[in-house]
């Protein structure tokens, strides 16, 4: 079950949430949380908690080796040659993340699943699928009487069915419920985000992503 939730997770993007990055004046670079899936977006914020353009105060970033960097150029045509900034601009008061991340452990059956209630028999079907593609059934009986054991495909290809079918309801959950106009961030692409010209809201629980002293 726990693979499961994970693999659902991993897909869909179900689960978000917002980080805050601590230590701003002293580092460049913050370890992602141990739960980290992927980047969604990165908001830069004045001290008066407006939103701020990435290209105005001349600053990218990117996810590299379980790190998010800070760069003072975009990645160069080759996509090779990156400048790393010594200091973030002090234009930039705070920087919140918006990240999909894992489930928590199932470490008893008391414990509820993370996805959303109307997802959550996603996680039935691909367990099943998983146990049926590992399952070896009786299928026939040989001439000197040994039972033959085979993968029940059919019912494999069944559950596997269902539950990427799921995942596919899931993204567009996800899309009906995201209202911000904002590209998603890749590592291909990494900082091209336009970012919505919205206030900080303060009011919104947070993750802290620890520094990394540079």
């Amino acid at each position: 079950m726990q693979n499961s939730q994970n693999q659902f997770a991993r897909l869909t993007g179900v689960l978000q949430k917002i980080g805050a990055l601590a230590g701003l004046t002293l580092n460049v670079s913050w370890n992602l949380p141990s739960d980290f899936v992927e980047l969604y977006e990165v908001e830069l914020y004045d001290t008066d908690s407006k939103a701020l353009n990435k290209v105005n105060e001349d600053i990218n970033w990117i996810v590299d080796d379980d790190m998010l960097i800070f760069y003072a150029t975009s990645l160069a045509s080759d996509g090779s040659t990156i400048t790393k900034i010594t200091s973030i601009p002090t234009s930039i008061n705070a920087i919140r993340t918006r990240y999909s991340h894992l489930p928590a452990a199932l470490t008893a059956r008391s414990v509820d699943l993370d996805v959303p209630i109307q997802f959550t028999p996603a996680i039935m079907y691909g367990a099943l699928a998983t146990l049926f593609g590992r399952m070896r059934q009786p299928i026939s009986i040989d001439q000197q009487g040994n039972t033959i054991l085979a993968i029940d495909r059919n019912t494999r290809d069944y559950w596997e069915a269902k539950f990427k079918q799921m995942v596919i309801e899931a993204k567009r959950y996800i899309n009906s419920q995201d209202s911000t106009s904002s590209e998603a961030v890749n590592y291909q692409d990494p900082g091209k985000t336009i970012l919505p010209q919205e206030a900080l809201d303060a009011s919104l629980s947070t993750t802290s992503w620890a520094a990394i002293i540079t």
